[in-house]
């Protein structure tokens, strides 16, 4: 019996080291020279990274209150404050539309659902591909990149942050 189970696991090995079978083609590796881990999962931590880096600037920014209960309009003139504070314009419908929905994670009125709600929970680059269309979600990443102490990003992070600005 002992003999049959060495061979067992003698065989298991041999897949798993050449073999072309779909159980070993099934494992996710990273897939990118460089990553440690699999380059969505690297992503997805960079892009929640990426909102938890502007909700804290909102939040010292603006001193905003998760309990808080404001209105609508009060936390839009909180946005029109961080925009000015910390991107030193104007504000803009769109870009106030896109702080909602990255910040504080609202669907705006009468519109489809929120994409970058989505794209934190269920990444996939269709999506991010998406979100990177949007001009004002990408000055929020190249916000955070030039923001952000090179301490605080791990290797991973910093390729990840990489391939996002070269969408």
């Amino acid at each position: 019996m002992r003999a049959y189970q060495d061979k067992q696991n003698d065989n298991s090995v041999s897949v798993l080291k050449g073999s072309t079978d779909a159980k070993s083609r099934k494992r996710r590796t990273p897939s990118l020279k460089g990553l440690s881990k699999r380059k969505d999962v690297v992503l997805k931590s960079l892009l929640r990274k990426i909102r938890r880096f502007h909700w804290t600037q909102f939040k010292k920014t603006t001193s905003f209150g998760v309990k808080q209960k404001i209105s609508i309009e009060h936390q839009r003139l909180l946005l029109i404050k961080y925009i000015e504070h910390e991107f030193g314009m104007e504000s803009n419908e769109e870009f106030l539309d896109t702080l909602d929905k990255v910040l504080l994670m609202r669907e705006i009125r009468n519109r489809t659902a929120n994409i970058y709600n989505d794209l934190l929970h269920s990444y996939n680059r269709r999506k991010l591909q998406i979100c990177m269309n949007d001009p004002y979600f990408k000055c929020l990443v190249f916000h955070y990149s030039f923001e952000v102490n090179p301490d605080e990003i791990n290797k991973d992070e910093e390729e990840g942050l990489k391939m996002i600005l070269k969408l």
